[in-house]
């Protein structure tokens, strides 16, 4: 194996992403009904430019 393909599949197993091409990822997520490919990290950005703050929900 690799060193590339070796790296690949640790950062697989450490992130609990599946590990495979676009091609893969695209039928996997059409039988299972879920989005498998990374998304961008952090808050939601609310329309309007500002961002969600956790306090929002907890107030009145």
């Amino acid at each position: 194996m690799s060193t590339d393909a070796f790296k690949r599949l640790r950062q697989s197993e450490t992130t609990g992403r599946p590990l495979g091409d676009d091609g893969w990822m695209t039928r996997v997520s059409g039988m299972v009904g879920k989005d498998l490919k990374p998304q961008k990290r952090g808050p939601k950005v609310v329309q309007g430019g500002g961002q969600l703050s956790v306090f929002s929900k907890l107030s009145p």
